[in-house]
């Protein structure tokens, strides 16, 4: 009976884990929240000859913004499989476990 109860935990934290991973993906997508802050850096700048400033190609915010979300994609995917993992454990735990054998009575002549 532990196996069950066990069973039944783990894929409720399993499933959980999904869940809370894939509504934050969502919240960082529609721009409800800000992706993890890993990455704050300088933008892409190009000196030009001829001309006094240098000129900026990519931007530090976008770059930062799109490393940020890149990062923060790929941690909450996987936590995804992680949960992926967790639950399928305990569906294991759930199954019963039937070994059917079968014996065969068949002689070899020599």
């Amino acid at each position: 009976m532990t196996e069950k109860i066990t069973g039944y935990l783990l894929l409720t934290i399993g499933l959980l884990t999904i869940c809370l991973s894939a509504f934050n993906i969502y919240q960082v997508f529609t721009k409800q929240i800000e992706p993890t802050k890993l990455f704050s850096g300088e933008g892409i700048k190009v000196e030009i000859p001829g001309s006094t400033t240098p000129s900026e190609l990519v931007s530090a915010d976008y770059l930062n913004y799109t490393s940020n979300l890149t990062v923060h994609y790929l941690l909450m995917s996987f936590l995804v499989s992680v949960g992926f993992k967790i639950s399928s454990l305990g569906v294991q735990l759930l199954r019963p476990i039937e070994v059917k054998l079968s014996t065969s009575n068949s002689t070899k002549s020599i």
